[in-house]
């Protein structure tokens, strides 16, 4: 059953038909399995949310690995300037072919003795078409919900030789339609997710993004892109362009993501950019709540206004921008000021800068102090009983070498560098190994101390583990 299962699967996957990917979307899936893999996600995981086989991945790591959307989109530049020279070349061989088809239409008509005026057919227009025409164009601007036949009824009513064929043949001829009905815009926020209710508990938990906007001096239109730690108030990421499309948004955040690891949830109001599709789609692949305010409450996105109300205040109503660079330039010095320098009232007027690393530092100290209580929690209560029976000497020996597993977290722990933009990260991970470590460790033990112990004794064993452990997380 299982062979024909495998059998039945492959078939399908060899009907199904190939998708060509374009050099931008290349480098732009490669983006995202950085993204799944920095959280934490295995390669086969990630080959099936790209949709792509392992062969395929190798080759495009070779090929597109380290490059960027801009290097990809400037090679298909490449490929189209090299298309439109060969339409060129085309462009002259068809002129060629051209010119020997009229030289053969001349030669047949000399040799038929016929004029060549009645090879070619003119269509002879009638004299009031143009008149029909802009009166027809009136009252498809006066009622655009009607279709050719309605304002066919109405040309006639003024007297129009207007049928129904001729005005179609008219409307088509003039591109007319009836526009299709746009759809109501749905919110996807409510009350529930505000920042007042559900608060950042730490570092990276929550992040917030809005946009905001103002114009050159010579009135051109900036777009900016905020995205801010609502705990530490960071800022982390401070982007201006002329437009900004939820890819640039991904972009922004894949970087983000790759340098600081993945947050739990980000906060945002309903703007187009935010709730697109794509966006959705791909925070939910990395794994990442998405927080959508109620409409018209932009107090529930309290931190990013906060913010954009001090970048208004103190950036953009100080500076004239010349241009798009300028604007670029000012924004990452203005940017670095924020975080490094600028007292916050909020963080005791503390620089967003040092609020986070006394975060790192106590997130540090937290996670080593955590290692070193499990450590001996598993040390009195798990191994040296174990040791002491004699049926299990060999298999106790054995878990006290895997016992050094906490102590090798220690050490990596320890060796890391908390400066390091990626530290949160390199954290995240160890804590998610020791996790793993004591649930394996708690499972594999227990059943070695049934073995050797009466039900009685492995219970009590069990129940003053538990509780070490909840005085070391007290």
């Amino acid at each position: 059953m299982k062979v024909f299962t495998h059998v039945s699967e492959e078939t399908e996957m060899t009907t199904k038909r190939r998708k060509r990917h374009t050099p931008e979307q290349i480098v732009r899936k490669l983006r995202d399995a950085d993204a799944m893999l920095n959280a934490g996600k295995d390669q086969a995981a990630v080959l099936q949310a790209l949709e792509v086989s392992e062969a395929t991945y190798l080759c495009w790591r070779n090929q597109y690995g380290g490059m960027k959307a801009e290097e990809a989109k400037r090679l298909k530049q490449l490929e189209d300037e090299n298309r439109r020279l060969k339409e060129l070349v085309a462009e002259k061989e068809l002129d060629i072919k051209m010119l020997k088809h009229i030289a053969e239409g001349n030669w047949a008509c000399q040799v038929t003795d016929q004029p060549r005026s009645s090879q070619r057919y003119q269509p002879q227009s009638r004299d009031d078409e143009a008149a029909l025409v802009k009166r027809m164009r009136e009252l498809a601007a006066a009622r655009p919900r009607f279709g050719y036949r309605r304002i066919a009824v109405l040309l006639r009513r003024e007297d129009w030789e207007a049928s129904n064929t001729r005005v179609l043949r008219l409307w088509r001829r003039e591109g007319l339609k009836v526009p299709q009905k746009r759809r109501k815009k749905r919110y996807l926020g409510d009350s529930s997710q505000a920042c007042h209710i559900q608060r950042a508990e730490h570092k990276d938990h929550v992040w917030c993004w809005d946009f905001v906007f103002d114009r050159t001096e010579a009135g051109s239109p900036l777009k900016w892109l905020s995205i801010v730690d609502e705990y530490t108030r960071e800022c982390l990421a401070l982007k201006v362009d002329r437009s900004i499309t939820s890819e640039d948004v991904i972009d922004s955040l894949a970087e983000l993501f790759a340098m600081r690891g993945v947050p739990g949830a980000i906060r945002s109001d309903n703007g187009p950019e935010f709730v697109a599709g794509a966006i959705r789609r791909w925070l939910k692949q990395v794994d990442v709540e998405t927080h959508y305010v109620a409409p018209g409450s932009p107090w529930e996105n309290g931190y990013a206004e906060s913010f954009h109300s001090r970048l208004r205040d103190e950036f953009l109503e100080m500076e004239m921008f010349e241009s798009l660079a300028a604007a670029r330039k000012l924004t990452t010095a203005w940017r670095k000021d924020y975080n490094d320098v600028r007292p916050h009232s909020s963080l005791g007027y503390a620089t967003p800068s040092e609020f986070a690393t006394r975060c790192r530092d106590e997130l540090y100290e937290r996670l080593k102090s955590e290692l070193e209580r499990h450590e001996r929690a598993e040390e009195r209560f798990f191994y040296v009983p174990l040791m002491e029976q004699d049926l299990t000497q060999e298999k106790a020996r054995h878990s006290v070498a895997e016992h050094h597993e906490i102590d090798e977290l220690l050490e990596e722990l320890e060796e890391t560098d908390r400066s390091s933009s990626g530290w949160l990260a390199t954290a995240k991970k160890l804590g998610e190994r020791l996790i793993h470590h004591l649930d394996e460790e708690e499972h594999e033990v227990f059943q070695l101390a049934g073995k050797a112990m009466s039900e009685a004794e492995t219970e009590s064993l069990a129940t003053e583990y538990r509780k070490a452990m909840e005085y070391s997380e007290e």
